[in-house]
């Protein structure tokens, strides 16, 4: 499979931060033990978004 994403964080604080990561994966089909739903859908997108905490 192919992968490519990025991520872009805004600091509200020193110690926290809201984030934003989207992926766009793309199944090339070589697997043939991958489940039915990943062999219907080659491009797949997710968004991951929520709080940071850092020290």
């Amino acid at each position: 499979s192919l992968n490519i994403g990025a991520g872009v964080q805004f600091n509200i604080t020193d110690h926290y931060g809201l984030f934003a990561e989207p992926l766009l994966a793309y199944d090339l089909g070589g697997n043939n033990g991958s489940l039915p739903l990943r062999r219907r859908n080659d491009l797949n997108f997710q968004l991951s978004i929520g709080l940071r905490v850092s020290y």
